[in-house]
């Protein structure tokens, strides 16, 4: 019944749609647990020393996984800005974005997952060594926790320019100021930060509407700071270098706008966002107001999503998306 997704309003519970296919015996979820299992492990490098699974969802279904879970899983859940992660391709996304996510934070601040780290996709690309590093302590830890063996466990990774999503840009094209026009506006397939075209269209359909507007001005004002989220100024020279070297004291960031425009994550937040490990990276040295970070989700941030998606609920200028 409660998987029941018919009517606008249900379609973007298909995030995670898993969740609602439970069942209240528990012995059965772990017998789910052992098929998946069973199925899933051809395609891994699964061995009788397995201790553990990392599991980084590519949907939102994380209590599914959680509950049918045979062995100690630890998951990494990544949040994009949602003007760069419209993969549904709807000017409404954002609205999606908000319920999807607000149904994993609840999930996490109730203690529903005992082991995971929440991570934003521009944290990972821009500060990858600091990032990394903070998971592989909360890793480390939770590996003592779960009363797992741990054999020398370290990230074992070169060079982060190597393994960073790059913005490469041609000689000719720094030079040529209407190449570098149409780069900002995301006709660069390869621009990780950098909405695209399609993208950009999609918000600028919804600023359009006076309704989606006043969403956005919300998610933009209330919710996304709290994520660190910044809007990148117009400087080329800047952009490129702090994506291809990692250099982020060159960038220049201002306030995040409503606007379309590239988006990033401020340093104070380029490091794990939430964890199950609240000891483990919360003792790290962090900005005044913001001793949210390496714990779980915040309860202040849950209820102001949830106000956000109580106001826009079943308003008919903000069509929910449809599959």
């Amino acid at each position: 019944k409660e998987a029941k997704t018919s009517g606008s309003n249900n379609q973007p519970k298909m995030a995670y749609l898993a969740d609602y296919c439970l069942s209240s015996d528990d012995t059965e979820n772990k017998r789910i647990g052992t098929i998946l299992l069973e199925q899933w492990s051809r395609f891994w490098n699964i061995t009788s020393s397995t201790k553990f699974l990392l599991q980084k969802t590519p949907s939102l279904d994380v209590r599914f996984l959680e509950s049918t879970k045979i062995m100690p899983t630890f998951h990494v859940i990544i949040v994009r800005h949602p003007m760069t992660s419209n993969s549904w391709g709807l000017p409404n996304f954002a609205y999606g974005w908000a319920m999807a996510y607000h149904h994993v934070f609840k999930l996490l601040n109730e203690g529903k997952v005992e082991w995971y780290a929440v991570v934003t996709y521009e944290a990972l690309l821009e500060y990858h060594d600091v990032v990394v590093e903070e998971l592989m302590d909360i890793v480390r830890s939770g590996m003592k926790r779960f009363g797992v063996t741990q054999h020398n466990v370290s990230a074992n990774h070169t060079d982060s320019r190597f393994l960073r999503r790059q913005l490469h840009l041609h000689e000719s094209g720094i030079n040529n100021p209407k190449k570098i026009d149409n780069l900002w506006l995301g006709e660069a397939s390869n621009s990780y930060l950098i909405p695209t075209i399609q993208r950009i269209n999609y918000w600028r359909k919804c600023l359009a509407q006076s309704l989606c507007r006043e969403m956005l001005v919300s998610l933009t004002t209330d919710i996304l700071p709290l994520f660190g989220y910044v809007s990148i100024q117009k400087s080329e020279a800047s952009l490129v270098e702090r994506i291809n070297h990692g250099n982020a004291t060159s960038s220049r960031t201002v306030p995040l706008s409503v606007d379309p425009s590239p988006v990033t994550v401020s340093k104070e937040y380029g490091r794990v966002l939430f964890s199950s490990q609240r000891n483990v990276i919360s003792g790290k040295d962090r900005a005044e107001g913001l001793d949210h970070i390496g714990q779980p989700p915040p309860n202040d941030l849950i209820v102001t999503m949830a106000e956000l998606l109580e106001k826009f609920a079943l308003k008919p200028e903000i069509d929910t998306p449809k599959f």
